[in-house]
């Protein structure tokens, strides 16, 4: 949960102005560090992007796959990353002076990355 006065004004005008209003769909690009999800403690999405653009999400997963690929390739490694598209809601909670996800990460880490270009 994020109180709304914290929420770049230029996102807080997106978002009172999206489609469909409320909930706003938000894609997520994640990064699976394949070493430590093989031979590590376990699997853990790490957060890399947001949008609200789905295909500007899947252009990213596709950039950032392709440049695991090739840093692959240079070093000859055989254990890179894996990316992941997930969508999850954006709830702009004006009543209550606040905005919340229903997404496993930090609605404050969101807010931030659709606010980076």
């Amino acid at each position: 949960m994020l109180p709304i006065p914290e929420v770049p004004p230029n996102l807080l005008a997106r978002l009172r102005t999206a489609p469909g209003r409320m909930p706003v769909e938000v894609h997520l690009v994640l990064e699976e560090d394949d070493y430590e999800t093989k031979y590590g403690d376990g699997r853990f999405l790490a957060l890399r992007a947001a949008f609200l653009d789905p295909a500007a999400a899947k252009a990213r997963r596709d950039r950032l796959v392709k440049e695991n690929e090739e840093r692959l390739l240079a070093k000859k490694g055989t254990v890179g990353y894996t990316y992941h598209l997930k969508s999850v809601r954006l709830i702009l909670d004006e009543s209550n002076n606040r905005i919340f996800t229903d997404a496993a990460y930090p609605t404050r880490d969101i807010v931030r990355l659709l606010g980076t270009p």
